[in-house]
């Protein structure tokens, strides 16, 4: 259900900047341990994001600059945690582990905890559900907020305001509950309707890869 904006532009992202930024560092990276996560829910998230110390979805988020992004959960915990190999090679860089004999844990390469949430992005053009792969920072705060009424919670229950600043492993996110939609030039009524119309469909699946893949790029590692 699309939402017709009104006259009102949306605000300037440090209309919205959190007391407290959240930075995905590289001490995401973890030691191979052969585990693979294969669901969702906060428990799952938490048990990820221990391992983590200190994959390929359709529809995610892009994040362009600086300009916050309304955003409602369409859920109200992560719908999946995994770990994921990156590689620096040409084309697909990206890997979800597979844990028990992955070919790029046997070779010693670390991985990072990802948690995906099912997300809308509201009065967007093309509006639909969309997901958002973050890090183990940003899931922290985001329980943080699902869990504290103060903080803007449940998550489930609102919309957000986030952002992103910085690149690679200098990049912050702020992320702020919006109570006024009018200062985005946004009916509630209707941004609520196409919220729960968003909230009928499943989360976007996500494309493993095969062995026979990831044997082909451990093999590029060690010819390298």
């Amino acid at each position: 259900m699309p939402i017709k904006r009104m006259t009102a532009p949306a605000p300037d992202a440090t209309d919205y900047a959190a007391p407290v930024f959240e930075e995905e560092t590289a001490d995401d990276a973890v030691a191979p341990s052969g585990v693979a996560q294969l669901h969702g829910g906060w428990d799952v998230a938490e048990k990820v994001a221990a391992a983590s110390g200190s994959g390929q979805w359709s529809q995610d988020i892009k994040f362009d600059g600086e300009e916050p992004l309304l955003l409602a959960f369409l859920q109200g915990a992560p719908v999946d945690a995994f770990f994921q190999h990156w590689i620096h090679r040409e084309g697909r860089k990206s890997f979800r582990c597979p844990g028990d004999g992955c070919p790029l844990c046997a070779l010693g390469d670390s991985r990072s905890a990802r948690f995906v949430f099912h997300v809308m992005e509201v009065g967007a053009t093309g509006e639909e559900a969309k997901i958002w792969t973050s890090g183990k920072r940003v899931m922290e705060q985001l329980r943080a907020i699902d869990a504290d009424p103060r903080k803007g919670g449940p998550l489930e229950e609102g919309f957000f305001a986030v952002s992103r600043s910085g690149k690679q492993q200098s990049t912050v996110y702020s992320i702020q509950r919006v109570s006024d939609l009018s200062k985005w030039g946004l009916p509630e009524k209707e941004a609520l309707a196409a919220v729960a119309e968003a909230r009928k469909t499943d989360a976007p699946s996500l494309s493993e890869p095969s062995m026979e893949l990831l044997e082909e790029v451990a093999a590029e590692i060690r010819r390298a």
